[in-house]
């Protein structure tokens, strides 16, 4: 299987078929086996063959999946010490039935079959099991490879199986577990099984799916999610709400340990119940999410209303992140138990690099006798931020007479490094909206386009590091909608509208360290600043007859069945490559090889070919390059 020579793969695995069997007849394992040294001559046929014809037809199939033995000789071993004892019944009962009917006819059988019955078919369903756990330890051993043939699958809950783990234990890699709408009070595991867990989202983008296809965790003793065995970017979860049970261990909705999971469209809070809203938490990381050791993406999620000692929305340990499209939003950090320290109500990271995009943290709460971060806490990471409204967020009601708090917006200890890009830092918990602590080596922050309260007098608390005040700063109410409400768009007369900039690069020290602004889609004559783009003016882009730079628009519709059309926009005459991969990396087809005129162009691609799953796309001119992803759903 590791080679991929399967033809000889099927043909062992039908060997062990046959020896796997063999090894579980009762009588293979005795010198005795055809009764000879004890007056049961010709035992062997009658048992193994004769009976069995007899009877095949009642016998009943076993239920179960194979499980992968770490050690297959010990297995082996001990399933034959386990089967050895039955001889003895074998041979009693032999005896029996031939004094009953010595010529061994129907009447042998009958009395045979009543007394062995039972002990006949615990035999062959171990049989059976133990040829799946070898089969599936091979396959393991060889890295899981899927044959040529294997199409991926697309697998039904509550229709094919009741439960969403029960999905998850029949599916391969490459498999899709579809979710219709309801309340499954369970926990998952992906348990090393790259495949996609969806709702219907995933086929018709309409949030109400994401709303009523609920995961509510059923204990408060473990995470609602959890990816815990290397699953990677294939493995995705997508369309649903999870509700969690617990505020004292690290994930309550999610887990994720050495693993990086695509996670997108889902909305992570606390069983209302539960919450606890003071400083009684004893322990836990991330109430929402919890990461370690990964590199996830995670997309178009909302955190709300849940609960722990760091990161009351996300905590990440060890990882490489990027994110985009969050709402974190009335979370909660709280110093319970021996430290009584709270860090980062919205966020929290240690030991690692984030990007954030298009993100609102916001309204996110904190209570302990010192708080660090009520946005955002940063212990030795590097954080990019770019279009992120980091506002409102607070001390809890009635603490802030008893507790010391730093880094209303965002706290920076240990050597973290922090970009603030096209963002917004307003109206949060203390004086300044970012604070940096004298531990550790000297970071260093860098800001441009960005709306900074207080400004770089009084915004910023820079007790170590280096600081870089760039062009396009400045300090004044965004004047965000709706507040109370949660609306985070600008009113018309906002300063921060048409304020930022897009598709550029700063180099901003004589250490030749540069920011880089993407390319972004915007109203108006440039970005806004801040997480959401407002409606004035509507103007896409520029006036110029030309488009001003290279852009590759997401695919529309996605997921898609079986067509989507692709944008993308080139702003001179160029050669022009757009290709379709799949997930591994594999070319499937060229859609664009030609030399182009500047200009606007769009492509459909019929994917009815190909199998469900999740496809990317790249465009490439001159030195323009730019991968998207898509997901294909039949």
């Amino acid at each position: 299987m590791a080679s991929g020579d399967w033809t000889n793969a099927w043909q062992i695995a039908a060997e062990l078929g046959h020896y796997v069997a063999d090894s579980h007849q009762p009588l293979h394992l005795t010198v005795n086996y055809d009764g000879e040294d004890t007056g049961n001559d010709g035992i062997h046929w009658r048992y193994e063959s004769k009976l069995f014809s007899y009877y095949l037809n009642s016998l009943p199939l076993p239920e179960g999946t194979g499980k992968y033995w770490s050690n297959t000789l010990d297995s082996v071993f001990g399933y034959i010490d386990d089967i050895y004892p039955y001889v003895d019944s074998i041979l009693i009962d032999d005896d029996a039935a031939s004094s009953l009917d010595p010529y061994y006819g129907s009447v042998y059988y009958e009395s045979m079959w009543s007394e062995l019955e039972t002990l006949s078919i615990d035999v062959i369903h171990q049989a059976i099991m133990d040829l799946a756990d070898i089969w599936v330890t091979a396959w393991e051993n060889a890295g899981k490879p899927l044959p040529p043939e294997y199409q991926p699958r697309t697998i039904h809950v509550p229709t094919d199986f009741l439960s969403i783990q029960s999905a998850i234990n029949a599916a391969n890699d490459g498999d899709t577990v579809m979710v219709e709408t309801g309340n499954y009070i369970e926990t998952i595991d992906f348990n090393g099984k790259n495949i996609i867990v969806t709702s219907n989202f995933i086929l018709t983008a309409d949030t109400a799916d994401i709303s009523q296809t609920v995961i509510q965790g059923r204990t408060p003793l473990a995470s609602v999610v959890a990816f815990h065995s290397n699953e990677n970017s294939s493995a995705t979860l997508c369309g649903f709400t999870i509700i969690s049970q617990q505020n004292e261990l690290d994930g309550g909705g999610i887990s994720i340990y050495s693993a990086s999971p695509t996670l997108s469209h889902l909305r992570i809070t606390t069983k209302e119940e539960t919450i606890l809203g003071k400083p009684a938490v004893y322990g836990g990381s991330g109430g929402g999410i919890y990461l370690e050791s990964s590199q996830s993406i995670l997309s178009d999620i909302t955190l709300t209303k849940n609960e722990a000692m760091s990161g009351g929305g996300v905590c990440a340990l060890n990882s490489k992140l990027r994110m985009e499209n969050l709402q974190v939003y009335q979370n909660f950090a709280t110093g319970g138990g021996f430290s009584f320290l709270a860090q980062g109500s919205g966020m929290a990271f240690t030991n690692s690099s984030v990007f954030i995009k298009n993100s609102i943290i916001a309204k996110n709460t904190a209570a302990g006798a010192i708080i660090y971060g009520f946005g955002l806490y940063s212990n030795n990471s590097d954080i990019e931020m770019i279009n992120v409204t980091i506002t409102g967020n607070r001390f809890a009601d009635g603490t802030e007479a008893y507790a010391i708090g730093s880094g209303g917006g965002i706290y920076m200890d240990n050597s973290s490094n922090l970009n603030v890009l096209n963002s917004i830092l307003w109206d949060n918990a203390t004086a300044e909206e970012i604070y940096v602590t004298n531990s550790g080596d000297s970071g260093a922050i860098a800001i441009s386009h960005s709306d900074i309260e207080g400004g770089v007098d009084a915004g910023i608390e820079l007790n170590s590091g280096q600081l870089f005040w760039l062009d396009g700063n400045f300090s004044a109410d965004p004047q965000f909608t709706d507040t109370t409400s949660g609306d985070y768009h600008l009113l018309q007369n906002s300063a921060c509208i048409d304020a930022g900039v897009q598709d550029t690069m700063i180099t901003y020290n004589q250490n030749m360290d540069t920011l880089y602004f993407p390319v972004l889609e915007y109203s108006g004559t440039a970005p806004d600043i801040g997480a959401l783009e407002s409606s004035y003016p509507v103007t896409i882009f520029s006036t110029a007859e030309f488009p001003a730079g290279f852009h590759l628009a997401q695919n529309y519709p996605n997921p898609f069945n079986p067509e989507t059309t692709i944008q993308y926009e080139v702003p001179r005459a160029v050669f022009v490559k757009l290709e379709i991969f799949n997930m591994v990396g594999q070319k499937i087809v060229t859609l664009v090889n030609e030399w182009q005129e500047p200009g606007r162009y769009s492509i459909d691609w019929d994917a009815s070919q190909y199998s469900t799953g999740i496809y990317f796309y790249r465009l490439l001119a001159d030195d323009y390059s730019s991968v998207k992803r898509c997901i294909f759903v039949k």
